[in-house]
């Protein structure tokens, strides 16, 4: 871990400590104090360039932006710190934004910023073949996209989203059987089989029921 303060300008206040000398750490942390203007692009970059000289190649090397978003010193476009962070992020080193403050807080720049810097997840499955006696690692980064999720994801999200209601899963949230049924319908797309609209159809009748009291579900919405 190391700590980058970016006041008039950017300077290492941390330098890469491992995670166990809590003392060293906790240390640089009380003695941080708020004062100046930002420069909120001269702080990615040093931190990014000392992410990048500490890289562990199997790591989490990732920059944690603590900031209201008011760049004022400095490169303070969204298109200039978006190219910035996407070109760290070919190095390897990725961005995390927290929003910090109050009063004066840049939302829209902020989420620019995130977008542009913090891949959503890496899923690692691993399995074994029914012949085999070793077991292999597949490995995929899900990165964050704009638009409309596809048909296809909104689809499976109703198929999950009955089952947790089915189950009286907390994880279900507020979600109703006719919200679910309405996520499908929108998502059946050419369903040349049809398959898709008898899941709808389903759901449609399990609402039905649930309303009826012949249903133990979760929500009766």
């Amino acid at each position: 871990m190391a700590i980058v303060v970016y006041a008039g300008a950017a300077g290492v206040v941390l330098p890469s400590t491992p995670g166990d000398r809590k003392d060293v750490i906790l240390d640089a942390i009380e003695n941080l104090q708020a004062g100046g203007s930002t420069a909120g692009a001269q702080g990615i970059l040093l931190a990014s360039e000392t992410a990048r000289r500490n890289l562990p190649p199997q790591g989490n090397n990732r920059v944690i932006l603590a900031t209201d978003g008011d760049f004022n010193v400095g490169v303070s476009s969204e298109g200039e710190l978006t190219r910035l962070i996407e070109e760290q992020g070919e190095h390897g080193v990725f961005l995390t934004v927290l929003g910090f403050g109050t009063g004066n807080l840049k939302d829209a720049k902020m989420e620019q910023l995130a977008d542009k810097g913090a891949e959503w997840m890496t899923v690692k499955l691993r399995y074994k073949p029914p012949t085999g006696s070793t077991s292999r690692l597949i490995t995929r980064t899900l990165e964050r996209e704009s638009g409309t999720p596809s048909e296809t994801f909104r689809f499976a999200s109703a198929v999950a989203g009955v089952g947790m209601m089915l189950r009286g899963s907390e994880q279900a949230g507020a979600a109703t059987y006719a919200s679910l049924a309405a996520l499908a319908t929108g998502a059946k797309g050419t369903d040349r089989d049809g398959y898709r609209a008898e899941f709808v159809r389903l759901v449609e009748a399990i609402d039905l029921l649930s309303r009826q009291g012949m249903v133990g579900a979760r929500d009766r919405q």
